[in-house]
């Protein structure tokens, strides 16, 4: 339904003092004191001026900010919860990242020791071999000389 038949319909259904009113303001109208309505927008904004107490306007108004701070508070929990969602998963995948890094150092220090520790190993086996080759270079010279 549109504005125009809207306002029509609504002029119609007023009842007692409104719709005295009503008929003092058309009057207002074709003498020049006011100026013609002829959208349900505007008719409601005449009622409101002249049935609502002025602070009722102010009421409406605080209500209406109340809103707003309400949804505005409301929009910011759910980004801080978004932000300590992310934050969560950042630090996991930090941590996760962490102790990768800390598994493959472990790892790497465990072969460098094992490699240390052949290394040790075939120096002592050169060193026996060594000490055996030397001793026995001895017993043949010794028999030699006999």
């Amino acid at each position: 339904m549109d504005e125009y038949t809207t306002f029509f319909l609504v002029s119609l259904c007023l009842q007692e003092y409104a719709s005295s009113w009503w008929q003092q303001w058309q009057l207002d109208v074709r003498i020049g004191r006011t100026s013609k309505v002829e959208y349900w927008s505007d008719l409601k904004a005449c009622m409101r001026r002249n049935f609502f107490p002025p602070s009722y306007d102010r009421k409406r108004k605080l209500r209406e900010e109340m809103k707003n701070l309400v949804r505005m508070r409301r929009k910011f929990v759910g980004e801080e919860k978004e932000y300590a969602r992310r934050e969560k998963e950042f630090k996991e995948k930090n941590a996760s990242s962490c102790q990768k890094e800390k598994r493959e150092r472990e790892e790497n220090e465990r072969k460098d020791k094992e490699e240390k520790e052949k290394r040790e190993k075939v120096m002592i086996e050169k060193e026996s071999t060594k000490t055996i080759f030397l001793k026995l270079n001895q017993i043949s010279i010794t028999f030699y000389l006999l």
